[in-house]
């Protein structure tokens, strides 16, 4: 029988927050305005003067990642009658955000070794009328981007990176991840790199589709809230969306914003721990990149088949430690189902994949929880056969 886990829980993330939030949020409630103000527009021009490798970019923050994704689709031009290929290995809001706007999704396949999307997959997916293609960086490991640049140079469409899992990592010629394509599409869930309740921000070097974004996060108006005794009075210039974020979360974001670099390297520490740890298990398979080069959100291992990945997980369960499966695929959800489809990296990998813990506060004696379980459990099965 199995003896159940006494003590606390190793959590699969957690937000890595400290009194200066608090004081950041006290110092909001005290002004009064806690609707999108002047947090908000400080937090676009700090996380620019923080990320973006050169000028010439614009930010708007919205209330979520994928308030983000939908502002980039629209003004990529995505509406009835166009496509957007995107990786099946991803989370559900893309593929939402490019129904909603009436679009067709087309999935596309992910190459087994980093689990970013496959461009020669994508290249032959597209179609004449796809207008878009959505570059997830997963789990914190950006593509390269020399391949995507080639894809479109022989099939021209709007480059949106979703960069959810990786505010930090570097693309081929070390350049940031969200500053390669022609929007980048960043969140800060309480789960992320800079963490908050919820918002997200993209970036662009086109200020007439940044202009546009800014009025469509608030119903298309043509004033922002906070600019009310310099604008007082405003126009509504066309259809939009409730998608401003306000100074609340502007706030943590700003603090998060300074303590980001150290979360990013101490993510990269548990990575590599990760890897020296179980990397002589011949049963499991650690990561293929290189974490200097990466802001791993993720850390993932696989194993022979979903049968040993779903054990593993439920004798992680028992001793404590939470794990999950990142992600399912899409094209097999019951929403985006189509018979004849078949990406086999995709539902391959992702049947036998598995993450585990990963946060900034994560101590050296908590990865060794951790490892010792995996260990134990491979042992328990005759060294995982």
């Amino acid at each position: 029988m199995v003896q159940r886990f006494k003590g606390s829980r190793v959590p699969l993330f957690q937000p890595w927050g400290t009194r200066q939030e608090g004081r950041a949020v006290a110092r909001v409630l005290r002004s009064h305005w806690w609707a999108m103000g002047p947090e908000v527009a400080r937090f676009e021009r700090e996380f620019l003067e923080a990320l973006a490798p050169d000028d010439g970019w614009h930010a708007v923050m919205t209330n979520s990642g994928t308030a983000a994704l939908h502002l980039a689709l629209v003004v990529a031009g995505v509406c009835p009658g166009r496509s957007v290929v995107m990786p099946s290995f991803n989370f559900v809001s893309a593929a939402h955000c490019v129904r909603l706007l009436g679009g067709e999704v087309i999935f596309c396949d992910v190459r087994d070794f980093d689990l970013n999307l496959d461009p020669v997959d994508a290249e032959v997916r597209a179609q004449p009328n796809t207008v878009a293609l959505v570059a997830l960086h997963y789990a914190g490991n950006a593509c390269v981007w020399t391949e995507i640049e080639a894809l479109r140079q022989r099939k021209p469409m709007v480059i949106i990176e979703d960069v959810a899992h990786a505010c930090g990592a570097r693309t081929t010629g070390w350049r940031p991840a969200g500053f390669c394509g022609d929007l980048g599409c960043f969140s800060f869930h309480a789960v992320k790199h800079i963490a908050s309740p919820d918002a997200g921000m993209v970036v662009t070097r086109n200020r007439k589709w940044a202009e546009a974004m800014r009025r469509m996060r608030w119903l298309g108006i043509s004033r922002d809230t906070g600019d009310k005794e310099t604008k007082p009075d405003y126009s509504i210039t066309g259809v939009g969306f409730k998608y401003t974020p306000n100074d609340i979360a502007a706030a943590i974001c700003r603090v998060q914003l300074r303590r980001w670099p150290r979360g990013v390297c101490r993510r990269r520490a548990i990575c590599r721990r990760y890897d020296i740890e179980l990397f002589d298990l011949p049963w499991l398979q650690i990561p293929e990149v290189n974490w200097s080069h990466g802001a791993p959100l993720i850390y993932w291992i696989r194993v022979k088949n979903q049968r040993m990945r779903d054990a593993l997980r439920e004798h992680l369960r028992e001793r404590g430690i939470d794990s999950a499966v990142h992600f399912r695929p899409l094209h097999l959800e019951e929403c985006y189902r189509r018979s004849a489809l078949r990406l086999p990296v995709t539902e391959r990998e992702s049947s036998r994949l598995l993450c585990l813990p990963v946060y900034p506060e994560m101590s050296r004696k908590t990865i060794r929880r951790v490892v010792q379980a995996i260990r134990d459990f491979g042992e328990g099965r005759n060294g995982g056969n």
